[in-house]
C-alpha cells in the first residue's frame, strides 16, 4: 500500500488532454528532483491515481494510460523523460510495452513497478528499473530519481 503526505500538496491541477489520457500537476515545496514528464501506464484505476498522485507531489508532470496500447497513442503526440509501467496488464503487458518504446526510442527511460518481481527474474526485458509492489513513497521517489539523474 502506499501512503501520501497530502497535507503538504500546495496546489492542484487535473485536465484532460485530447487523447483522453488524464493528466495531473500538483506542486509542492518538497520536491526531491527537478520536475519532468513522466508517463504512468497500470491497468488498477487505484494504483494508477495513486502513483500519479505521488509524482504529482514531487511536482512532477504526470499523464496516465490505462493500457499498454493507449500508452503508445499518448507516444505518437508525446514524449517522456520517464515511463513507469506495470508489469501485468491485460492486451499489452509492461514487457511488451517497454520493448516497443525501447524500439522506437532507444534512450528511454523505464521504470517497471510490478507484483510479480519473481517473473521478471526469469524474462528478458529492456526496462532501465524494476520496483516490486508494495513500495513507499521514499522507494518510488528514490527509483525516479535514480533514473532521472
Amino acid at each position: 500500500m502506499v501512503y501520501a503526505p497530502l497535507s503538504i500538496v500546495a496546489a492542484a491541477e487535473a485536465f484532460l488532454p485530447s487523447n483522453g489520457a488524464v493528466s495531473h500537476q500538483i506542486e509542492s515545496p518538497e520536491m526531491k528532483t527537478p520536475p519532468k514528464q513522466i508517463l504512468l501506464v497500470d491497468d488498477e484505476p487505484g494504483v494508477r491515481q495513486t502513483c500519479s498522485l505521488l509524482l504529482g507531489i514531487d511536482g512532477h508532470s504526470v499523464v496516465e494510460a490505462d493500457s499498454g496500447l493507449e500508452a503508445l497513442a499518448v507516444f505518437a503526440t508525446d514524449r517522456f523523460d520517464l515511463v513507469v509501467t506495470d508489469f501485468a496488464m491485460p492486451g499489452m503487458n509492461g514487457s511488451d510495452l517497454a520493448r516497443r518504446l525501447k524500439q522506437l526510442f532507444p534512450s528511454q527511460r523505464i521504470l517497471m513497478i510490478t507484483g510479480f518481481p519473481n517473473r521478471l527474474e526469469d524474462c528478458q526485458h529492456p526496462v532501465d528499473a524494476i520496483l516490486p509492489k508494495p513500495f513507499s513513497l521514499d522507494e518510488l521517489r528514490q527509483a525516479v530519481a535514480q533514473l532521472l539523474s
